[in-house]
Order: C-alpha cells, then structure tokens, then sequence
C-alpha cells in the first residue's frame, strides 16, 4: 500500500521536475553495448571509453582507440503534452598507422571496423536500460579524416549518432 504524498511533497514534485535523460547517459549505454559486442581477443579489439575531449597523445594511439562523446541535446514540442528529445553522441575510432604498414590496407580495414561498428549500432537501436530513446541515425562525414593521416599517421573516423525519445510535460 502506498504512502499518501503530502502537499508539501506535492509542491517540492511541481516545481522540481524530474531530470531529462542526458546526452551523458546515452553515452554510458553506447559504452556498453560496444564493450559487450567486440571482445577484446580479435585483431581489431578495443574497449570503448567514454570521454570528455578527444586529445590524446599519437604514442598513446597504438593500439585501436574508441572513444564515446557526448555531442549534442535537443527538445521539440510534438503535442500539448510531450516533448520529443534529441541526444547527439559521437564515436570516435583512431589508431596510430604503422611506419611501415601499407596505408591503404590498414586504412581501409580501420574503416571497415568503423562501419561494423556503426552497422551493430543501428541493428541494435534500441538503449534498453534507458526505457524507449532509440537510434534514428547514424552517419559518417567523412569516413575518416584525411588531414589526421597525413599530419600524423592517425586513422580517425567518427560515427555521428542520434538517439531519439519523448517525454510527457509535467
């Protein structure tokens, strides 16, 4: 049986709404998902993290890094009760090439790894420990970033994603 709420709590319940989901915590998820479907035993293993900025040092970028950022948060009205959110992540995938490595063969295996990455995002759109936010997009523009290649020997693509929900008014 449920305890009857006060109207103090009543007026603490109006005028402090509960916290919308954040962009963070998809990122969290993302995190999860990913450490959960690519172990760390096949030759293109990694641990996702997530981050705040993506800055590391190229010594550090040996091995394959994937980094998961939050990007951007947005809110529309869709009806007199609800709103529709929109939460950014971003996922960043980098590695340092080898100096003696064939560039186009590790280029394009790295991006192929980016696009496996973003093909099991989007068969699994779905952020179950976060009720209904469901992927809408996924995108990558470029693939890979040309300037990091040839400033310094770093493969980097970055997987746009877009999570999507609603939410009731109070």
């Amino acid at each position: 049986m449920s305890t009857p709420i006060t109207p103090q709590q009543q007026d603490q319940q109006e005028t402090n709404p509960p916290s919308p989901l954040t962009a963070g915590a998809v990122a969290d998820e993302v995190v999860t998902l990913l450490n959960a479907r690519f172990p760390s035993e096949s030759d293109m293993a990694f641990t996702a993290s997530r981050v705040a900025i993506v800055r590391f040092d190229v010594a550090d970028l040996d091995a394959i890094t994937v980094s998961v950022i939050p990007r951007s948060s947005a809110s529309e009205y869709i009806t007199r009760g609800a709103v529709g959110r929109e939460l950014g992540v971003d996922v960043a995938v980098q590695k340092r090439l080898g100096q003696e490595s064939d560039t186009v063969t590790e280029v394009d295996s790295l991006s192929s790894l980016a696009e496996t990455v973003r093909a099991y995002l989007m068969a699994n759109p779905k952020l179950s420990a976060l009720g209904d936010v469901r992927l809408t997009a996924a995108e990558m523009d470029p693939l890979y970033f040309q300037n990091h290649l040839l400033e310094k020997s770093v493969f980097t693509s970055v997987i746009s994603l877009t999570y999507q929900y609603a939410e009731a008014l109070p």
